[in-house]
């Protein structure tokens, strides 16, 4: 009885050590995601020639949400999570997640000789954020 005992408590130890780290990278892939669409839409902003994708009938910023979110999915993230990130959250948070990812590629996201040639390099391609932008 005791040996059952120690091995239950030995597997609910082993059940709380391993669920925060599933949470944080559960979290982690959403503030990427988060900085990725965030990304595409600044580039779009600043420099000439590019746009974003678009969900069916929208236009502008919630365009680009909706239809990145739909994207998304096929990665097993919630729509509705991302929408509520990019829709909700305050803008000094969503804009440090640009910020972070853009920089986890040494690209300085308010220095357009900079930004707009590495935007020509992804854009339409299979990338993370060249995924969301659009040469027009």
């Amino acid at each position: 009885m005791a040996s059952r005992n120690a091995l239950a408590f030995a597997a609910l130890v082993m059940v709380m050590v391993a669920l925060p780290r599933v949470a944080v990278s559960q979290s982690a892939a959403y503030q990427d995601a988060v900085g990725q669409v965030y990304a595409a839409y600044h580039i779009s902003r600043r420099c000439e020639g590019f746009g974003t994708i678009t969900g069916e009938g929208y236009t502008g910023y919630q365009g680009l949400v909706i239809g990145a979110s739909n994207a998304m999915k096929a990665q097993g993230l919630r729509t509705q999570k991302i929408r509520k990130y990019l829709f909700y959250s305050r803008n000094e948070w969503i804009v440090y997640q640009m910020e972070r990812v853009l920089a986890d590629r040494q690209v300085p996201a308010f220095a357009p000789s900079r930004l707009c040639p590495f935007a020509r390099k992804i854009a339409g391609k299979n990338d993370t954020i060249g995924l969301f932008l659009v040469r027009e």
